[in-house]
């Protein structure tokens, strides 16, 4: 339904960026405008001062928000817990602010999964797959890349898959937190 959605890209995803990490988050606008459904960009100093729940939010989007600090993760928990829909396009907050690997994502019990590798591999029974014909342009050099991407294998601790990769590995699950819901694809 229209109004209601936010979508936030972590600060620390985009400095830890030697490429155009923006993609995802522009992936998501074009998405959301074509379905005409209108979101607010939200700034994670808002968030961070623990303001989120102050807007009519029903979902907030995290379009591959890889590094997020605990500060922030704990704020976006709160208002999962509080009855928000959160959706993560990829595995958030996989890396600190300093882009060190976590071994456990400060919004892991909030997501329910954790990483379990990679694949190549077609969502079953849907079109949600990519394939690449040409090389890329980073912005900064020119990139070769496979004609399969590789997508994340999700690891369900308390979540539920919803849809699975063709091989039935767990590609997007959702997880009850609270009075509200995580989605991960």
């Amino acid at each position: 339904q229209p109004g209601g959605l936010g979508m936030l890209m972590p600060r620390e995803t985009h400095d830890l960026s030697s490429g155009a990490i923006y993609y995802e988050y522009l992936g998501w606008d074009w998405m959301l405008h074509a379905a005409k459904l209108p979101y607010t960009r939200l700034d994670e100093a808002f968030v961070r001062a623990g303001k989120l729940p102050t807007l009519a939010l029903r979902v907030l989007v995290l379009p591959g928000a890889r590094a997020m600090d605990k500060d922030l993760a704990a704020e976006i928990g709160k208002w999962v817990a509080g009855g928000g829909t959160l959706v993560c396009s990829g595995m958030p907050a996989s890396t600190d602010e300093h882009g060190h690997a976590l071994t456990e994502s400060p919004l892991s019990r909030v997501i329910g999964v954790q990483p379990d590798g990679v694949t190549t591999e077609a969502v079953a029974d849907t079109p949600l797959t990519v394939t690449l014909p040409h090389g890329i342009f980073t912005g900064m050099f020119a990139a070769s890349t496979g004609r399969r991407p590789e997508f994340e294998v999700l690891k369900p601790v308390t979540a539920r898959v919803m849809s699975s990769y063709a091989s039935g590995k767990p590609a997007i699950t959702v997880n009850g937190y609270g009075k509200g819901k995580a989605v991960t694809m």
